[in-house]
C-alpha cells in the first residue's frame, strides 16, 4: 500500500507543479476574454455576482441523424 500511496503523490505533486506554472503564466486579458459576441457568463455586481443570460432559451436546431 505504501508504494501506491507514493505514486499518488508523486502524480499529485507533478500535476500541482504544472498547474502552478501555467497559472504563474496568466496575465489579465487571459482571465477576461469572450469566446463570442453575445456570449452567457458571469457579471460582478455590487454584492457579488450576477448571470448573464437569456430570460428564455434560445431553440437549438435538431441534432443531426444518419441514414443508414
Amino acid at each position: 500500500m505504501t508504494e501506491v500511496k507514493q505514486v499518488l503523490q508523486q502524480q499529485m505533486s507533478t500535476a500541482w507543479a504544472l498547474l502552478d506554472y501555467h497559472v504563474q503564466q496568466w496575465r489579465d486579458d487571459d482571465l477576461f476574454w469572450e469566446p463570442a459576441p453575445s456570449h452567457w457568463t458571469m457579471h460582478q455586481v455590487e454584492g457579488g455576482w450576477a448571470p448573464d443570460f437569456a430570460e428564455v432559451e434560445p431553440l437549438l436546431s435538431r441534432p443531426p441523424r444518419s441514414h443508414g
